[in-house]
C-alpha cells in the first residue's frame, strides 16, 4: 500500500484508526475511541501546540462516527456499532489511508438477480466494494452492458476509474415473467419456482384442401400469451400434408423461445365427383356412370324423386368400376341423382363433396 498523509503526524493517526478497528470489531461505542485516543495522548508527555489542533481535528471528525441511540425494549444502549457497520467502517479508513492503485478484478460485485424480460434494454444496478468500501458509479467505475436486451444471459463489463485500473465482467439472466428466481443470484432458477406453460398458438392460411397430389403447406400465424412472434425464433414441420386425411403442423420455438412447442391440424379431402352419364336402358331402372379418380375406393350414389333430396332417398355404393345399375324405380318418373366420392383413412370414410345433380326419366 502506499500512504499519504492528510494533515497533523501519520503516526498519531495511525495509532488512532488501529484503536478505532480493535474496538469496533468488539462492539463499543465510537467516543470510546476518542477517550482512548485522548488518553494515549496524555501518556505520551507532549505538549505541541501545532500537536493539540492535529488531534482537535482528529477528535471532531471521529465524533461523526458516534452511533445514536437504540433502543432494546425498555433498555437504551449508547453507541453500539454491529459488525456490518464496523466492516463499513473499516472500509472507510482503509480506502483513506491506502491512496495507491486497485485493480477492479480484486473487487467484490454482489450478484445480480434475474431480470424479467420487457422488449428493452435492461441496465440493473451493480454494488461493488473494495475490503468493504462501496466503490462509486462514474467517480471509481463505468459500466457497458452487452445483450441486455432479449431473453438469455446478459453481461456488464466493469471498467476502473481514477484510482480503479483494469476491467471484469459479470452476467445476470433475462428470464420471461413467471421464471424468474426467487433469489438474488444470477444463477439458474430456483426449483422452487413457478414456470409457465411454454405454449404457442397456430393459426392455419387454410383450414382445408382438395387432394391434387403434392403437398400441401398453410401459412402459420404463431403467437404466445397473446404476443405475435417472429419466424425466426421458431420451425415448422408438416407431417401427412399429401394424401387425403388430417395433416398436422408442428411449431417448434428457439431462441428466445426455445422450449416452446404448438401444433394445429387442417384437412386434404377427395376432390368433387363427377358423373360422366345417366341412362335408363330398362323400365324401373337407371345406369349410373362415374368418371374415374384413382384416389377413390369407391363412390355412394343417391337417387330421389325430389331435387332437394328430402324424403326418400334410394342409396347404392359402387366398390369398383365406374357404373353401377340401380333397379326397383318407378316407370315413368323424373329422378335426381347425385353421387360422391370416398377413400378410407384409418377406420374412417373420407367423402368428397357431392357432384353436379343430374336428371333422368325412367322407362
Amino acid at each position: 500500500m502506499t500512504f499519504k498523509v492528510f494533515g497533523g503526524k501519520l503516526l498519531a493517526r495511525l495509532g488512532v484508526f488501529l484503536l478505532m478497528f480493535a474496538f469496533l470489531c468488539s462492539g463499543y461505542a465510537a467516543d470510546v475511541f476518542m477517550v482512548s485516543a485522548a488518553e494515549t495522548a496524555d501518556e505520551s508527555g507532549t505538549e505541541d501546540p501545532s500537536d493539540a489542533d492535529s488531534s482537535a481535528g482528529v477528535q471532531e471528525e471521529y465524533n461523526m462516527l458516534e452511533m445514536p441511540d437504540i433502543e432494546d425494549g425498555t433498555a437504551t444502549e449508547r453507541g453500539l456499532l454491529s459488525s456490518g457497520t464496523a466492516a463499513s467502517i473499516l472500509g472507510e479508513i482503509l480506502n483513506m489511508l491506502d491512496q495507491g492503485e486497485r485493480k477492479i478484478k480484486d473487487c467484490e460485485v454482489e450478484k445480480i438477480p434475474d431480470q424479467i424480460y420487457t422488449g428493452k434494454a435492461i441496465r440493473p444496478s451493480v454494488k461493488i466494494t473494495y475490503l468493504g468500501y462501496s466503490l462509486r458509479r462514474g467517480t471509481d467505475y463505468t459500466l457497458t452492458y452487452s445483450a441486455n436486451t432479449r431473453v438469455g444471459t446478459a453481461k456488464v463489463k466493469i471498467t476502473g476509474k481514477g484510482r480503479y485500473t483494469g476491467t471484469k465482467t459479470v452476467s445476470f439472466r433475462i428470464v420471461r415473467k413467471g421464471t424468474a428466481s426467487s433469489g438474488s443470484s444470477s444463477g439458474s432458477a430456483s426449483s422452487s419456482s413457478q414456470t409457465k406453460t411454454k405454449k404457442f398458438t397456430v393459426k392455419l392460411s387454410t383450414a382445408s384442401y382438395v387432394y391434387n397430389g403434392k403437398y400441401r403447406k398453410p401459412t402459420v400465424k404463431v403467437t404466445a400469451g397473446g404476443k405475435s412472434i417472429s419466424s425466426r425464433y421458431y420451425t415448422v414441420k408438416y407431417t401427412d400434408n399429401r394424401g387425403v386425411g388430417n395433416a398436422i403442423v408442428t411449431v417448434t420455438g428457439k431462441g428466445d423461445y426455445k422450449g416452446y412447442t404448438g401444433t394445429a391440424v387442417f384437412k386434404i379431402t377427395m376432390k368433387k365427383a363427377v358423373i360422366s352419364g345417366v341412362k335408363s336402358n330398362a323400365a324401373g331402372e337407371l345406369t349410373v356412370k362415374v368418371t374415374g379418380d384413382a384416389q377413390a375406393d369407391g363412390y355412394q350414389i343417391e337417387v330421389c324423386s325430389r331435387k332437394t333430396f328430402s324424403g326418400t332417398i334410394k342409396k347404392e355404393t359402387l366398390r369398383s368400376g365406374t357404373s353401377l345399375t340401380i333397379t326397383g324405380l318407378e316407370s315413368g318418373r323424373k329422378y335426381y341423382i347425385r353421387i360422391r366420392s370416398y377413400k378410407k383413412v384409418g377406420t374412417s370414410n373420407w367423402y368428397s363433396e357431392y357432384s353436379t345433380v343430374r336428371t333422368a326419366t325412367v322407362k
